[in-house]
């Protein structure tokens, strides 16, 4: 247990980059377009399905 002790906690060490700027942007544009498409897929078979 001395060894746990010893080293510093996760909360002092700094944070590292570990994706880009280019690649969260990407992230988040996949994001949005793939919520987008879903919502619309749902609305047409939800159309589609309605007994009128």
């Amino acid at each position: 247990m001395a060894a746990v002790a010893d080293t510093p906690s996760r909360r002092d060490a700094p944070l590292d980059r570990v994706i880009s700027c280019n690649m969260l942007l990407a992230f988040v544009v996949g994001d949005m377009l793939g919520a987008g498409i879903y919502a619309l897929v749902e609305a047409a078979n939800t159309s589609l399905s309605r007994p009128d």
